[in-house]
């Protein structure tokens, strides 16, 4: 935190009268992950309870601090023995109504960063200082210095997000549809340590926390089907599986953005209970004393439909430089993979010509569309797979035909960590 930030904070609050400040950077101890672990699992709690967050939207480092400058010119006009008139002009400022689009992300940093994300959904009242004007963020809706900004107006979320977060009836309307949405948009932001994936949204996940349902790193276990589903958000974003932060069945253990987050398609026809997976079993264990923070491991069981295919790598890559890759069923059948990462993907374990156990898990079907999650044995021998993609089968004409040409009609047990 750079002093230039902290003066300006300091002396804005003196002006509000607010004797209170609280910097994390300066409440933390720097370089003691202990303290670190146990801040971070009360960060909800502080912004929860904020009168006010400061906001240095448009900052890049805390050497810059709050305020901006503008260019002014000033032009006095007089006419015979009339008063003089004065006129100020000031080049023209973009207007900021809190979305993060192309044209404002380098104009306000601090909304690509992942913790800050975080932040401004639990604070009830944030005020940004940004570009080009100030705008004041509460529970209902946003306010601007030039008034071009009214209400709530956030892309890819239900309604007014902090009005349902305010709400626990409206929250447990929509609850899975506003975490989906939060994960696709967290998904898109910046992290200075991989390590804090799972950390930056934990206090979004208290919050959004139903009684009698568990947190499984990242996942709901009363959804745990449908996030399941989740999937990167273009083939030219598959990159390498960071540092072990999650298990791979889990949106947090992998770094490229995310476009679903969640069943492909939602509508109101019900699953087939009879072909969806049933979650058997899970062992999360948390790294610290919270469990919606870092973790040391996490293990699910599925029975499910599991067939058994053949991985294959299409000769050449695409444009993006990545190079795609699909299964074969028993029946000749191919579906191509949408990959979660590039690293583990080969045919063989190490330099062994030992072929690699992939099976496809039948997870559920809605309608006319199918999901199904693809995996890779670690180790010759080893019980335990891990997730490497999915595949998506939409438009089925008839269902529960096609689906026996493709599964055995009796379940498995599969381990995924």
């Amino acid at each position: 935190m750079g002093k230039t930030l902290v003066h300006d904070q300091c002396l804005y609050i003196h002006q509000l009268r607010i004797l209170t400040l609280q910097i994390d950077s300066l409440c933390i101890v720097q370089d003691d992950y202990d303290d670190w672990a146990q801040e971070a699992s009360r960060m909800s709690t502080v912004y929860q309870n904020a009168l006010i967050t400061i906001s240095a939207t448009s900052s890049k480092s805390g050497d810059e601090g709050l305020f901006r400058r503008w260019s002014e010119h000033e032009i006095c006009i007089l006419s015979g023995d009339e008063e003089a008139s004065t006129f100020i002009f000031s080049a023209e400022r973009g207007h900021f109504d809190g979305q993060l689009r192309s044209g404002h992300a380098e104009q306000h940093p601090l909304l690509n960063r992942a913790w800050a994300f975080q932040e401004r959904l639990l604070s009830p009242r944030v005020l940004h200082f940004g570009h080009s004007e100030l705008l004041f963020e509460c529970m209902e809706e946003l306010r601007c210095e030039c008034s071009g900004t009214r209400g709530m107006n956030w892309q890819s979320f239900v309604g007014e997000p902090k009005l349902y977060l305010l709400s626990r009836t409206l929250l447990r309307q929509a609850a899975g549809e506003i975490w989906q949405s939060m994960l696709q948009q967290h998904s898109w932001l910046q992290l200075t340590y991989p390590s804090d994936k799972l950390v930056t949204l934990a206090g979004l996940a208290k919050q959004l926390a139903e009684p009698g349902d568990q947190y499984l790193a990242g996942l709901w276990k009363s959804r745990i089907l449908e996030d399941l589903q989740w999937q990167i958000a273009t083939h030219k974003d598959v990159y390498p599986r960071p540092k072990w932060r999650a298990p791979s069945w889990s949106w947090a253990s992998i770094e490229a953005p995310l476009s679903a987050v969640g069943a492909f398609y939602r509508n109101e026809t019900p699953m087939r209970h009879e072909l969806s997976a049933q979650l058997i079993d899970h062992k999360i264990v948390p790294k610290t004393t919270d469990e919606y923070g870092e973790l040391q491991s996490g293990t699910i069981r599925l029975l499910a439909h599991c067939a058994s295919v053949t991985w294959v790598g299409w000769p050449g890559k695409c444009k993006c430089g990545n190079m795609h890759y699909y299964i074969i069923f028993p029946n000749g059948q191919e579906r191509w993979v949408i990959t979660d990462a590039i690293d583990e993907i080969t045919s063989t374990h190490g330099t062994e010509a030992v072929p690699v156990e992939t099976v496809c898990v039948l997870i559920s079907e809605h309608g006319n569309q199918r999901t199904s999650l693809v995996l890779r044995r670690l180790e010759s021998g080893k019980d335990g797979f891990q997730r490497v993609g999915l595949t998506r089968d939409v438009g089925i004409k008839d269902p529960m035909e096609e689906v026996w040409n493709l599964f055995p009609r009796e379940k498995r047990m599969v381990t995924i960590v």
